[in-house]
């Protein structure tokens, strides 16, 4: 009973004490910086992290429908494609051609 108790408390403390403190530093050039360190000047601020004032992002809206469908542009032939489109018809006869003999040794 006083280990779960113990573990207990020890779980619920965890998260309280790793709460991280935020450093505010300006160096000479008025330039600002946070970090988890303290300056390395020792001129920082610890900033108080509990009042930060969190602005949730903006609602996603649809997107609009065009007014107008665009018509599909037709695609072109490729001047050699009646080319190409014979050569393997050709092709294609051959291998059907080849198909109907019995296979021979060698080839």
């Amino acid at each position: 009973m006083r280990k779960s108790f113990a573990l207990t408390a020890l779980l619920v403390w965890i998260p309280f004490s790793t709460q991280a403190e935020v450093h505010k530093c300006i160096d000479g050039n008025g330039h600002t910086t946070y970090q988890d360190a303290p300056c390395a000047d020792g001129t920082s601020e610890t900033v108080n992290i509990n009042n930060l004032t969190i602005i949730p992002p903006p609602s996603v809206t649809a997107r609009a429908e065009p007014s107008v469908r665009a018509s599909p542009v037709p695609r072109l032939a490729a001047p050699y494609r009646n080319q190409h489109q014979t050569a393997l018809e050709l092709r294609n006869s051959r291998v059907k051609t080849r198909a109907r003999y019995p296979l021979r040794r060698g080839w």
